[in-house]
């Protein structure tokens, strides 16, 4: 396969991922989120949600924006499923010395930006959204084996 055809699927995919999430943003825009009731979560929403903190504790908040698009939840549902992952991985984990010197130098940033007036924060990791995709699709793929498994074991 040529060099220019390969750039051309990759620049379709991207089209066409961008033109889902703009879809969606624009069916969304007219949604209100009241934030009153529970969410829950689908099997497959946890297991996406499980896939991308594999890649990063910090996703960007475009990435949170776009993966709320994408699992229909509110954004603020995966900020928070994000935020509540992180605290527990923190109470669970042993800190040793290699974190703790993380730690401090997260510490020092902080300390650097507030003297600016500005909240601090941590690097963030921008996931594009084919990956998104192919994380749902590679999730969806997971669920169907789970679900024949369960179904070929009654």
């Amino acid at each position: 396969m040529s060099a220019s055809k390969i750039f051309g699927n990759i620049k379709m995919k991207e089209l066409l991922a961008d033109s889902i999430i703009g879809i969606l943003r624009l069916r969304n825009s007219q949604r209100h989120e009241f934030g009153l009731e529970k969410i829950r979560k689908t099997s497959l929403q946890k297991r996406v949600l499980q896939e991308v903190y594999k890649l990063t504790d910090f996703p960007s908040t475009n990435t949170r924006e776009e993966l709320a698009l994408l699992l229909g939840l509110p954004h603020r549902s995966i900020q928070v499923w994000f935020q509540n992952k992180r605290q527990k991985n923190r109470q669970t984990s042993s800190i040793s010395e290699k974190d703790s010197l993380i730690n401090k130098e997260n510490v020092h940033k902080v300390e650097q930006n507030t003297e600016y007036g500005s909240i601090a924060t941590l690097d963030t990791y921008e996931i594009s959204t084919c990956k998104l995709i192919e994380i749902i699709e590679f999730c969806q793929e997971e669920e169907k084996k789970k679900s024949y498994m369960f179904l070929t074991f009654k």
